[in-house]
């Protein structure tokens, strides 16, 4: 850490600011940088191999749902949304 510029280095050609190192947000966001890092190094991820995707399918059609429905539909694959209704 640099005390000059308030800033620390967390991987090669990324810093991040320590300033509102006090809420949430910048925690989840160190946790979810060094995740990605490590599933790389797991046995697992190393054979893995992409499965061809045909068909799509989105539980609830909100503001994520569509956005996620949308991005599918423009990369060429099929989508089926479905929408649960909650009544009282």
């Amino acid at each position: 850490m640099n005390n000059h510029d308030n800033t620390i280095a967390v991987g090669p050609g990324h810093s991040l600011s320590m300033q509102g190192m006090d809420r949430l947000q910048p925690a989840g966001l160190i946790h979810a940088f060094f995740a990605e890092s490590e599933v790389l190094k797991s046995p697992e991820t190393q054979s893995a191999k992409a499965r061809q995707l045909d068909l799509v399918g989105v539980v609830g059609g909100g503001t994520m749902g569509a956005g996620i429905a949308v991005s599918m539909l423009d990369a060429g694959l099929n989508v089926i949304m479905i929408e649960r209704i909650w009544r009282q």
